[in-house]
């Protein structure tokens, strides 16, 4: 198992990859800020190649419908945020969209050994729960509503009240670079 994330094209299925903090910025105000980023451990679910980008997968808490905003059309909850003489920057982990974790879901399902290196890196997952998606539908009004994936039947619901949903974060990596 791999712990570092120095050459992102030698990673293979199963590595346990640590990843630096790398940001990108949603909404940059005068006193509130808004970034999404990625670091930690995450799992080499799938390998790079010339045809597919390399996935890998963390595995976060679950998360209340209530907590979340939505900024420059994305879910965020805050989790983490530095104050500063001039104001607060809210950090959020980025969600999939519903195809991409769609596929995911379908990997991890496939792979025996992919739920078992999850659960022994600390990251416990039920491919059958539902899962917060970064798919907002518009209602009346351009009133923006959150959306969850039920990961059992693949069905895309709105969000209802102050549901609770896992969140996982995707990350791509394909000839050097990282996407999410």
């Amino acid at each position: 198992m791999s712990d570092n994330a120095t050459n992102i094209q030698d990673w293979k299925v199963g590595d346990v990859v640590t990843l630096p903090r790398t940001r990108r910025t949603l909404k940059n105000g005068v006193s509130i800020a808004f970034e999404q980023f990625v670091e930690s451990r995450y799992l080499c679910i799938r390998e790079a190649s010339h045809e597919l980008r390399g996935i890998l997968v963390r595995v976060l808490d679950r998360a209340y419908n209530g907590y979340a905003k939505i900024v420059k059309g994305q879910p965020c909850w805050n989790d983490d945020s530095v104050s500063t003489f001039y104001g607060v920057r809210y950090f959020c982990h980025p969600l999939p969209k519903a195809n991409d974790l769609h596929e995911v879901l379908s990997i991890i399902r496939g792979n025996k050994n992919l739920l078992q290196q999850l659960e022994d890196a600390g990251m416990h997952i039920d491919v059958d729960s539902t899962f917060w998606v970064n798919d907002i539908i518009r209602q009346i009004f351009f009133f923006k509503k959150l959306q969850y994936l039920d990961g059992r039947d693949g069905r895309l619901c709105p969000a209802t009240g102050n549901s609770s949903h896992n969140r996982i974060s995707i990350v791509y990596f394909q000839n050097g670079e990282l996407s999410w």
